[in-house]
């Protein structure tokens, strides 16, 4: 049994309601992790919260955004040795109810083609765009 060293991330492609785009976000430039890079929307489960709850609660948290038709597109785990860290990895699909975004951890967002985000992205989260 695995209960500690554990990291439990979700992520959401986020589809514009009308569009045939999805929402992107830009990390703050102080951010320790990533900063200035692109990302998705979502973050961390915490510790004793549903999955579904966590995503949904990470979306209107960073974007206001309520959104629509959740469906699980990609799960992935890993080990980090060094630092001896179990990671679980959810990537959602799902469509936004309206484009009114307002941030609140991130400096700017766009909604993007997959073509367009093929130039933004890599690895894990590359990956979860190109899956839906």
């Amino acid at each position: 049994m695995f209960t500690e060293r554990v990291n439990f991330l979700q992520k959401a492609v986020i589809f514009h309601p009308l569009e045939a785009t999805f929402l992107v976000l830009q990390r703050r430039k102080e951010d320790a992790a990533r900063a200035s890079e692109w990302d998705l929307p979502g973050g961390n489960v915490m510790f004793g919260e549903i999955h579904l709850d966590a995503i949904q609660r990470e979306i209107r948290e960073e974007t206001s955004l309520v959104v629509t038709d959740l469906q699980i597109v990609q799960v992935a785990t890993g080990f980090n040795q060094e630092r001896q860290l179990y990671h679980l990895f959810m990537g959602y699909s799902c469509k936004a109810e309206n484009v009114a975004v307002r941030l609140s951890e991130h400096e700017a967002c766009r909604w993007v083609t997959k073509q367009e985000a093929q130039g933004l992205f890599s690895g894990y989260l590359l990956e979860l765009i190109n899956a839906v």
